[in-house]
């Protein structure tokens, strides 16, 4: 893979070791590619008062071990409030589950959305490329599951 097709790298960390060895990984291959370092950023998906304590600060040293820009963003409802996993679980009345991954969707996936558009919108006023290729990279161990087993090593989302 040659990461100089793209414009900007966003690796999503969860500061635990998948997220580190990914974080490893893409910077090993970006530094031996000559691809320019400040165009990768990390961002954290912050979970709130559901998120181990230190777990931010963790994804942001390790961020930082790089020289890497750090972005920490977390859901936020309709009224701009930031409601926890739980207070979500509450209102919703049931847990997330393989066929309702809300918990993906709406406090992972959503604000690291606004990660992208922010790098986006970076690269465009830098540039003026009015399409922007972002490479975002999550690690994912396969160990964890049937479902992730199955997962290529590398995947191309054609979704976007």
């Amino acid at each position: 893979m040659n990461l100089n097709d793209y414009d900007a790298i966003v690796i999503n960390s969860s500061g635990g070791k998948d997220s580190q060895t990914a974080l490893h990984q893409v910077y090993a291959m970006a530094a031996k590619q000559e691809f320019h370092i400040p165009n990768i950023v990390v961002s954290h998906q912050c979970l709130g008062r559901m998120e181990w304590e230190g777990t931010k600060e963790l994804a942001e040293t390790q961020a930082g071990y790089y020289g890497l820009e750090f972005f920490a963003t977390s859901y936020r409802d309709r009224d701009g409030q930031s409601p926890s996993l739980l207070d979500y679980v509450r209102k919703r009345g049931k847990w997330p589950d393989n066929k309702n991954r809300y918990c993906t969707s709406e406090f992972k996936r959503g604000p690291g959305g606004r990660v992208l558009t922010m790098m986006a919108k970076r690269i465009r006023d830098e540039t003026g490329d009015q399409r922007p290729r972002i490479l975002n990279v999550y690690g994912f161990r396969s160990e964890e599951s049937p479902a992730r087993a199955k997962k290529h090593v590398l995947s191309l989302n054609t979704r976007h």
